[in-house]
């Protein structure tokens, strides 16, 4: 088995920005770990809850960003599911580094955590996370996620190590008033795109036209050029074997060929590789640019007065390109192997990532596409009635679906240890091809020569 290893550039995704959209920046919910009692395995029962053991207790491990937004469901699950009793165990800082430390110290007393890409193998290979598919309706369950889902929650010996957390696909969106000024309609290609912004830069109806995420944060930038990259035609990234097929793909390369070409007629903000997160999300909610790329919870956040100032003309389209396909990912949760009470945090997993004990997807439902706006790895909920109700407030959710037929993951890849370093490396790289500090080739080299050095 591999030694615990010390990672120290954590892959990370955006909740504190999520919450920063929702007005509950800064707020962190107060509670307590829920200690653990010596108990029964999965294997001592059978898989089934002994719902009169006194080993009822579980405790679920989180970033404190989304607290206040879990607070109902674990009141929900400690009121429906008497006799079990669930308490957390929040992180206010670094959820992944801090969490990586304390797995590789042992002891910890938590059952459930999610985890973020780069993390799950490293976990299931180190023996921190149980694995999954030998609990009841595990191999069941695996056959209603939507495609792509179970490849990204399967260990590299085959094992199911992970079950889906959430599901996100990186969304188009524009400002309709804007480009009613120059008689146009959304762009169907990213050359239609480009000529786009000349003419709306050169009219002065927007300075910027395109405000992308080409900032270090959260490595956008490499989720953004993963997205270009997809809608314009590219082949796989990685192939079977993770080798870093991408530096030699023609397409990823015009994509950032393209963007330098736009960075240097001034076309997006020119501080857009260190500007923050949030900050470039308020170049489009206050009106500086007319269009730009992401996920639901922003988008939602863009069609919300108090938020944005574009939340009467803002839209989505289907992204611009030769296929319009779109990048899909998302967040996993597992179970510790430390927890001593499997069996009952296996119905927690399956309350948290499927079905409650009534057979209703309660919690993707109700916390993932209803409260943030996110889709599920559940075809069932994405079609459901109310969702589609609840996301027409925010999005035409017609092309909603349809981008969302249009989107492919990035596959193992996103589970490898390495990956989440990988994405700060190619970022600082390619970032540098777009200044015109590198050329195409020089950048994409050195981000592919960091993956070989890993395998």
């Amino acid at each position: 088995m591999p030694q615990p290893m010390d990672i120290t550039t954590p892959a990370l995704i955006h909740r504190r920005a999520v919450l920063r959209l929702m007005g509950l920046g800064g707020l962190l919910l107060a509670t307590g770990t829920t200690p653990l009692i010596a108990g029964c395995s999965a294997a001592d029962t059978g898989g089934q809850i002994d719902e009169g053991s006194a080993d009822a207790r579980l405790s679920m491990h989180h970033d404190a960003s989304l607290g206040p937004l879990f607070k109902p469901y674990v009141d929900d699950f400690n009121k429906r599911y008497q006799p079990l009793s669930l308490g957390t165990a929040y992180v206010t800082s670094d959820y992944a580094g801090t969490t990586n430390t304390q797995l590789a110290g042992g002891g910890v007393d938590y059952d459930v955590l999610f985890t973020d890409a780069g993390y799950a193998q490293l976990w299931y290979d180190n023996g921190w996370i149980q694995k999954l598919g030998d609990f009841p309706s595990a191999a069941e369950l695996t056959h209603t996620w939507e495609p792509g889902v179970l490849e990204e929650n399967t260990a590299a010996d085959g094992a199911l190590m992970t079950l889906p957390y959430y599901r996100r696909i990186e969304v188009f969106v524009y400002n309709d008033e804007h480009l009613g000024k120059i008689g146009a309609t959304p762009p169907a290609s990213w050359d239609q795109l480009v000529e786009q912004c000349r003419e709306l830069k050169a009219k002065k109806v927007s300075a910027t036209p395109y405000s992308p995420f080409w900032t270090a944060d959260f490595s956008m930038f490499w989720v953004e050029l993963v997205t270009e990259s997809f809608s314009a035609g590219s082949g796989p990234l990685f192939d079977d074997n993770l080798q870093p097929v991408f530096a030699d793909d023609p397409v990823v390369a015009a994509t950032l060929e393209r963007w330098r070409t736009m960075y240097e007629e001034k076309l997006v903000p020119q501080d857009v590789f260190t500007t923050s997160y949030g900050d470039l999300a308020n170049i489009y909610a206050g009106g500086k640019s007319t269009f730009t790329i992401r996920y639901g919870p922003q988008v939602k956040a863009f069609r919300d007065p108090k938020s944005s100032r574009v939340a009467a003309v803002s839209r989505n389209a289907l992204i611009p390109g030769t296929t319009r396909e779109t990048f899909a990912g998302g967040a996993q949760w597992c179970m510790t192997s430390a927890s001593r009470n499997k069996p009952q945090a296996w119905t927690l997993l399956n309350y948290l990532a499927a079905k409650d004990k009534d057979g209703v997807y309660y919690t993707p439902t109700h916390l993932i596409a209803l409260d943030l706006g996110l889709l599920t790895p559940y075809a069932a909920v994405n079609d459901d009635p109310q969702v589609r109700a609840a996301w027409q407030k925010w999005a035409d959710t017609d092309l909603l679906a349809q981008q969302l037929t249009k989107s492919r993951s990035l596959g193992k890849v996103v589970n490898q240890p390495w990956y989440g370093e990988f994405q700060t490396t190619a970022t600082a790289a390619l970032q540098d091809v777009v200044r015109g500090k590198k050329e195409v080739k020089e950048g994409l080299s050195a981000a592919a020569e960091f993956v070989r050095g890993k395998l």
